[in-house]
């Protein structure tokens, strides 16, 4: 979402988010987990930054180290093609590293993205001006992709030759962000089919794959459906802002894939956060403390959804450039290089509790006191459990852990993510008493916090 922001909403989940004036005493809750009962699966590109602006190359190792796993950025046409001068140049000489301040992600960006390890989805879009409509104005925030376009020869080939340069650096292609709202679904199609042919003449090993309307289930439906578009549809994307534990129909996306023969196809929320509202008291955006529960919430409500992946809405903030009006409340890195409180988040997860490594099998979790809590076998066979506390009071939780697959003596690691508490080392270790499978443990949980355990 990055034009049109839920000022409503921010307020509204801001308020119930602000502290009250004094703490009350700390609460008490419980959280039971099944590790035979699989409800969803994800994978380990949950941890995942869309990063527009986009993220200056020396913070990917930054960012690779705080648990992320997946960057997602842009390729604006009018920043490589800006004349049809320069399209009918050879595609060698066209502007691959455009010079000045520009958001088009470049041969050296994905390379220092590339180094740290960090998988890539890259959307092209952006069209120029001389692609459509005369006098169309456009503009490096992207809103110039609801331009007409006239001239799909040009936009085919323009497609077919991006794909090209950047099939070997990039994981994921994306056409368009958010079309659905600047354009019709039927000029969406049509963009997408000329695209899709262009890139398919190339190679079709890459997946390749819409921004699916963020609100109503017949684009993605359609696209899935269309002869030409739907076999080729690789992935299903969308955008989920504020308090959504819903995470915007994924329910509704898993069902058209299933209607379609599809039930593999992975889904992405490729940008999340909260309210984008730039000026709202309380915002847990940027340095906010709060935002370690809150991520903590939504990554786990999209892991119970069975999203395959997701990308937090952020970058690293930069006070002098030219978009810093849209860097800072998202910042997941600060000026300075230092992590954003939510990375901790991101660390706990990803890292401690092995869910960066691969496909995890989200499991059946039950809590009772606690804002929400959840637990997977990883991709190592670990099981691994964590709770969220999205208020402002401690919580002190027992843990029932049942088919751990031990018997005996287990070892339990715990981890915490909270605002003064990084998750770079666990907080304890214990031997406990495994009982047909069943072991337990209590987890203390400060204000805005995450708590993991792993098993063995």
């Amino acid at each position: 979402m990055r034009k049109r922001w839920s000022v409503l909403a921010a307020a509204v989940l801001a308020a119930a988010l602000t502290p009250a004036a004094s703490a009350a005493p700390a609460a008490s809750g419980s959280v039971s987990v099944d590790f035979d009962h699989q409800i969803a699966t994800s994978s380990n590109l949950m941890f995942g930054l869309s990063s527009w602006p986009k993220l200056k190359p020396e913070y990917a190792s930054t960012v690779a180290d705080a648990g992320v796993t997946i960057l997602r950025s842009d390729v604006y046409l009018y920043d490589l093609i800006p004349d049809r001068e320069t399209f009918e140049r050879p595609p060698a000489d066209w502007n691959w590293n455009p010079d000045g301040e520009n958001e088009t992600t470049n041969e050296s960006d994905l390379a220092a993205y590339h180094d740290a390890g960090l998988k890539h989805m890259l959307i092209i879009h952006g069209f120029p001006e001389w692609m459509g409509t005369e006098g169309a104005e456009t503009s490096w925030d992207g809103d110039d992709d609801s331009l007409p376009i006239t001239d799909f020869d040009a936009l085919k080939e323009s497609f077919k030759q991006v794909f090209a340069h950047y099939q070997d650096d990039v994981d994921y292609f994306e056409v368009a962000n958010e079309p659905d709202l600047e354009m019709d679904y039927d000029d969406y199609a049509h963009i997408y089919r000329e695209a899709l042919a262009g890139m398919n003449e190339v190679s079709a090993d890459k997946p390749v794959g819409p921004q699916i309307a963020s609100d109503d289930g017949d684009w993605y439906e359609k696209l899935l459906s269309d002869p030409e578009i739907g076999p080729d549809v690789r992935f299903g994307d969308w955008h989920s802002y504020g308090d959504d534990k819903a995470n915007a129909n994924a329910g509704r996306w898993h069902d058209i894939n299933d209607e379609a023969g599809r039930s593999d196809l992975p889904l992405f929320v490729t940008e999340w956060n909260f309210s984008p509202d730039f000026e709202q008291e309380g915002s847990i955006n940027s340095d906010s403390p709060q935002a370690v529960s809150f991520a903590g919430w939504r990554l786990s409500g999209m892991m119970d959804a069975g999203v395959t992946g997701a990308m937090i809405f952020g970058s690293n903030d930069e006070p002098d450039s030219f978009d810093a009006y849209r860097r800072h409340p998202f910042a997941f890195v600060d000026s300075d290089g230092t992590l954003s409180p939510k990375a901790a988040t991101f660390r706990l997860l990803s890292k401690d509790l092995g869910l960066g490594r691969g496909e995890n099998k989200i499991t059946n979790t039950g809590d009772d006191g606690l804002t929400s809590s959840c637990s997977a076998v990883n991709a190592a066979g670990q099981r691994v459990a964590w709770a969220i506390n999205d208020s402002e009071n401690p919580v002190t939780a027992d843990l029932t852990l049942e088919n751990t697959g031990a018997n005996g003596d287990v070892q339990l690691t715990h981890y915490l993510a909270a605002p003064d508490n990084d998750a770079t080392a666990p907080v304890k270790t214990e031997t406990a008493t495994a009982t047909d499978g069943t072991v337990s443990t209590t987890m203390e949980l400060p204000p805005y916090s995450v708590y993991g355990v792993v098993v063995g």
